[in-house]
């Protein structure tokens, strides 16, 4: 499900419990990563990540918090539930409110934002930035350290009074870190990092003359 179809949930759900008062925020991510040795995969990872933290108000205004990450329909209804327990515990010389700003317009700043090119494009980009770098001076006879990695994530928050703010990101970084060694000379070690939105955007040549 997409933001809208997880405050539409939440909201249906919030009904069915007869629950007036409610906001959330949520978080998703996916995030992907290589690290290679000498042309071999040393780590691959990728993970996928989701959060919600429900807030309710009881009928005496008093607070109740839930976390979870079961966004299908019955674990948003199960949240829904818990909140409103915990509600009953909810502290009655604190009072919280909605922000009176959480519906005002906002000024939306263009993002750029790419599409994952998945851990087989980013192992093949790093295996050859990393072969490349060792290549480019006969000192250099390793890259020990070195990692590509892509994240795109995804923050929203919405209340029962029809407010809807999200906000969404993609972000890339290679890092590369050589070791040069020469004879009757400690060995030297110097690396450069270089940032994108997306592995695409990233100028891996400059990386590796930096490096």
């Amino acid at each position: 499900m997409n933001s809208r179809e997880i405050t539409t949930q939440i909201s249906k759900a919030a009904d069915f419990l007869n629950l007036k008062k409610w906001d959330y925020g949520a978080s998703f991510s996916n995030d992907y990563s290589v690290q290679v040795d000498k042309g071999e995969a040393k780590q691959l990872k990728a993970s996928q990540k989701q959060i919600l933290t429900i807030r309710v108000w009881n009928q005496s205004n008093l607070v109740g918090i839930t976390t979870t990450s079961d966004i299908s329909e019955s674990g948003i209804k199960k949240a829904l539930k818990q909140a409103n327990i915990a509600s009953d515990f909810g502290n009655k010389n604190e009072t919280t409110e909605f922000s009176p700003l959480a519906k005002d317009p906002i000024k939306v700043k263009e993002v750029k934002k790419r599409n994952p090119v998945g851990i087989k494009k980013l192992l093949k980009l790093l295996r050859g930035a990393e072969i490349k770098l060792i290549e480019s001076h006969e000192s250099i006879k390793s890259v020990p350290y070195n990692g590509l990695s892509e994240s795109f994530f995804e923050r929203v928050y919405a209340n029962s009074e029809g407010a809807f703010r999200s906000y969404s990101k993609s972000q890339a970084a290679l890092y590369l870190y050589a070791r040069a060694e020469e004879k009757n000379k400690k060995p030297r070690s110097s690396g450069s990092v270089k940032l994108g939105y997306g592995a695409d955007d990233i100028d891996i040549e400059s990386c590796i003359k930096e490096a």
